[in-house]
């Protein structure tokens, strides 16, 4: 019944991530896996996506809540992205107009940024992070903290 508990602990499928690509990437610098990952359109683990990483590749591990047990173990370098909630907002009603139509700002107010609240509060990204960067100008991101 609590949406923000929800996604927080079933948005992402951290233990599979871990257990299946990031555990052996790191044991044996290199990997091959396939995932189910989230239609978030169809709420469902229907996509797959595939990996093949071989030794000495450079991987990104990019998304949102990320910088939390057991993933910021797996993170040798970590950016945390600081964006106003207002600015959230008009990036979300650009972006997902299309997706989510006039209940999108409802969206976001109700879920998507409680849940990025209780993620700062809980894990503090911007505190452990090596590198902070304030994008709330896409076009001038600035180095906040490094």
């Amino acid at each position: 019944p609590d949406e923000v508990e929800a996604y927080c602990h079933n948005a992402f499928n951290t233990g599979q991530l871990e257990r299946e690509l990031l555990a052996p990437l790191r044991k044996s610098g290199s990997v091959r896996a396939s995932l189910r990952l989230l239609d978030v359109d169809r709420d469902e683990y229907s996509m797959q996506k595939s990996w093949d990483i071989k030794p000495g590749t450079l991987v990104i591990l990019e998304g949102s809540l990320l910088l939390r047990p057991p993933l910021a173990d797996y993170i040798d370098y970590s950016v945390h992205l600081e964006v106003e909630w207002d600015e959230m907002l008009r990036r979300a009603r650009l972006r997902d107009a299309d997706r989510f139509g006039e209940d999108t700002e409802q969206r976001y107010r109700r879920k998507y940024i409680p849940v990025q609240q209780r993620y700062i509060e809980e894990h503090r990204p911007h505190l452990t992070a090596d590198l902070v960067v304030d994008n709330n100008d896409v076009d001038a991101p600035a180095v906040v903290s490094s």
